[in-house]
């Protein structure tokens, strides 16, 4: 158990410094081996990636924090990641090491002015989820209620800074190749927001009020039980997603709940102005009746409106083929009106591209379990996109928002090999062309 974020300077140092040496020593290890056994070259490659990972994530763990959350979103780049890494990233999602119980105690008396075991009937010390930015108890109001008590780490706010710093240090030892520093500029813009429980407070009960799609539930904040560093909401039982699909769950039931992500995520940008926009399979959760239930709405954004439209509106053209709107969207969206149209219609890659987004959205539903690495190869377009220079592909910071809660959710139909509709025909049609 964990008694705090550690804050101090010289303490986190030590920990990171700690860390690099036993990563350095680690490689070199591997690196001997590998010498003196050539032909098992690539088994010792995978022990390595296993080994490293397992270093990272154990510093992560005690750092808690900005660094931990941003192995969150790191695990979301699923095709980017090798396999060890990925599995040791999403480990980081609702298995982090939990607060001892004098801290969390500490934080009730702040917050409240009492212990937990006074404002509630009854309070679990020990916490049923822990991750990056808090742990979630198990509580029980005065009318017999069930409630999830999510608790803040004491420290969080004040390590966030240097947690990316941290995590850009760390990931050193992982190969440039995976592009992970790339991802850390946007993490740490989201952070503080994510730290005001209040703020999510709102968010999730605007969600709550005005969520009307099928096989989906979000679930109202209780404001007696709620403050700045603590929120509560009633308690669900259920699987996370990866717990979910290694039960076994039938086809019909992953199809359901995969076609709830995507609706989610288009009914989000066409209707409520708003997006859940942290897509990591701790954020979602499967209830006994197999409906998709929504947790944690601190990563809960404004869509801008004419961003969103020019995104969907790419999208219906990469359905219909029509190469005049792909050019037109894509140059807005993607090339800040840099591109020269006939340079895109005689560019292969740039039309390997359109085929790929063609064969998702043009069939009545996509069966991602027939094309297992379709994401795959979506993500291997989009590095060598990037890589090619007379193609200037450098995407709004409003559609790279947008693209990673699309792709976020698009990853997890794929983990499900599910079956799934894209009905976007008729969103923005009062804003074609716009």
């Amino acid at each position: 158990m964990m008694s705090k974020v550690p804050t101090s300077k010289i303490h986190r140092n030590a920990i990171v410094a700690g860390t690099a040496v036993k990563l350095g020593a680690n490689a070199v290890k591997n690196r001997t081996q590998s010498l003196l056994s050539p032909r098992g070259s690539k088994l010792n490659t995978q022990q390595t990636d296993a080994e490293q990972a397992e270093i990272i994530f154990s510093a992560l763990g005690r750092l808690k924090g900005t660094a931990l959350k941003a192995a969150q979103m790191l695990a979301l780049e699923n095709s980017l990641v090798p396999e060890a890494y990925r599995e040791a990233l999403n480990k980081a999602c609702y298995r982090a090491p939990g607060l001892n119980r004098a801290v969390v105690r500490k934080v009730f008396m702040s917050q409240f002015g009492c212990p937990p075991e006074k404002l509630f009937a009854a309070f679990d010390y020990t916490p049923f989820a822990a991750a990056s930015l808090g742990q979630v108890h198990r509580a029980e109001d005065c009318n017999g209620n069930l409630l999830a008590v999510k608790v803040q780490y004491p420290g969080i706010a004040e390590s966030i800074h240097a947690d990316i710093a941290t995590l850009s240090v760390l990931l050193k030892a992982v190969p440039s190749r995976f592009h992970f520093e790339q991802m850390l500029p946007e993490i740490e813009l989201r952070l503080i927001e994510e730290t005001d429980y209040e703020l999510e407070f709102r968010r999730q009960s605007d969600f709550y009020a005005g969520c009307d799609i099928a096989n989906l539930r979000v679930l109202p904040p209780i404001v007696a039980y709620s403050s700045k560093r603590v929120m509560s909401s009633p308690y669900v039982a259920g699987l996370h997603i990866d717990e979910w699909l290694e039960s076994g769950p039938p086809i019909s039931a992953r199809n359901a709940v995969c076609q709830a992500l995507c609706d989610l995520f288009f009914t989000s940008i066409s209707r409520y102005g708003m997006l859940h926009a942290d897509p990591n399979i701790g954020n979602f959760l499967i209830d006994k009746d197999n409906r998709l239930v929504v947790l944690d709405f601190g990563c809960t954004v404004p869509v801008d409106p004419d961003t969103a439209a020019a995104f969907v509106a790419l999208l219906k053209a990469y359905k219909t083929q029509d190469i005049e709107q792909v050019i037109y969207y894509f140059n807005r969206l993607y090339m800040n009106h840099q591109g020269v149209p006939e340079k895109m219609k005689n560019n292969a890659l740039f039309i390997e591209y359109l085929a790929w987004q063609h064969q998702l959205l043009a069939p009545a539903s996509f069966d991602f379990s027939a094309h297992p690495s379709y994401m795959a190869q979506g993500v291997s377009l989009a590095v060598d996109a990037h890589k090619y220079s007379e193609f200037p592909v450098n995407p709004s910071k409003e559609v790279l928002f947008l693209e990673r809660v699309y792709y976020g959710y698009l990853q997890l139909c794929q983990r499900a090999g599910a079956c799934v509709r894209f009905e976007i025909d008729t969103l923005f049609e009062e804003q074609a062309n716009v």
